[in-house]
């Protein structure tokens, strides 16, 4: 099966729907990282403004990961690794929202 121009560009669209989503989880990620550095140092303020940055780009992922139409062209390997990675990310922001740190409390 020869690629035609449109499905080698639809292919490299995908591509970069799945490097963009990456690209946003792991600044959110970043963002949290930033937000339980600033808890630690008593700067809530500024936790706080990282905390929001980092759900603005885990919320761009979830709008993405929930548009069948956007998601449908991704692989399955590939949709599940970017779900999972997003839960990642949420899950890390409740912890740090919940004990103002990146560590969980036993």
């Amino acid at each position: 099966m020869s690629m035609t121009p449109n499905s080698t560009s639809q292919n490299q669209s995908n591509e970069h729907e799945v490097d963009f989503s990456k690209s946003e989880l792991a600044l959110s990620l970043t963002f949290s990282l930033l937000a339980a550095m600033k808890y630690e140092d008593g700067d809530q303020q500024s936790a706080e403004t990282y905390i929001v940055h980092a759900d603005e780009a885990a919320s761009t992922v979830f709008q993405f990961l929930s548009n069948p139409k956007l998601y449908v062209r991704l692989t399955d390997k590939v949709l599940w690794e970017l779900i999972v990675e997003a839960e990642r990310v949420k899950q890390r922001l409740e912890v740090i929202r919940r004990n103002g740190t990146n560590r969980t409390v036993v």
